[in-house]
């Protein structure tokens, strides 16, 4: 028998060699899209039981008028069902553009390099954003010297900040990677 003629050895000629990093971005990004579906479900379901157990719903409403509520509750509070259908179809498409990067659909790489992107984005201003609020918590902590907290108040927003920064970092890097590895010529290559 002639090495590479049996079935095994055909196959390997038909099929293209499939980067290992594409799968794993396809079944991270599919992993976390099912779970982010399944808790915006479960989020659905159970603000729709809250509203079966008080005549006359929840009571969002009283929430969004109330001026003693932040004002950025009250938003989140009156766009509720907003946000709840964006995540179902954000969550939704996560999955969709995961499985098409899984069957190795080129709309799919497009799509995941920009989710790519904007986590790059979203990591830097992330990290932007905590450098801009050290100054006010550091403000605010002064005032509670006379407490004898400000001292484990400081070490708890120094540990916050530096978790920020670790994660911030990771996924830079992590979202960095992943736009390199689709965006090279071979991975290309893969995608019809």
């Amino acid at each position: 028998m002639i090495p590479g003629s049996g079935p095994v050895g055909v196959m390997a000629a038909v099929m293209p060699r499939r980067s290992g990093g594409v799968t794993v971005i396809g079944v991270l990004f599919l992993s976390l899209g099912m779970a982010w579906l399944f808790a915006a479900l479960f989020q659905g379901a159970f603000f729709a039981f809250l509203a079966s157990m008080r005549p006359g719903g929840i009571g969002l409403g009283e929430l969004t008028n109330d001026p003693n509520v932040p004002v950025v509750m009250r938003f989140l509070l009156h766009y509720a069902k907003l946000f709840w259908v964006l995540n179902i179809v954000a969550s939704g498409m996560l999955c969709v553009c995961s499985i098409g990067l899984l069957r190795r659909k080129n709309w799919a790489r497009v799509a995941f390099v920009g989710v790519g992107v904007l986590g790059i984005v979203y990591a830097l201003v992330s990290l932007g954003a905590s450098a801009l609020m050290v100054p006010f918590f550091q403000s605010q902590m002064a005032g509670l010297e006379s407490l004898g907290v400000g001292t484990a108040l400081a070490t708890m927003a120094t540990v916050a900040l530096a978790i920020v920064v670790v994660k911030s970092v990771f996924v830079a890097v992590f979202f960095g990677w992943m736009v390199r590895k689709l965006t090279r010529a071979e991975v290309r290559g893969e995608f019809g």
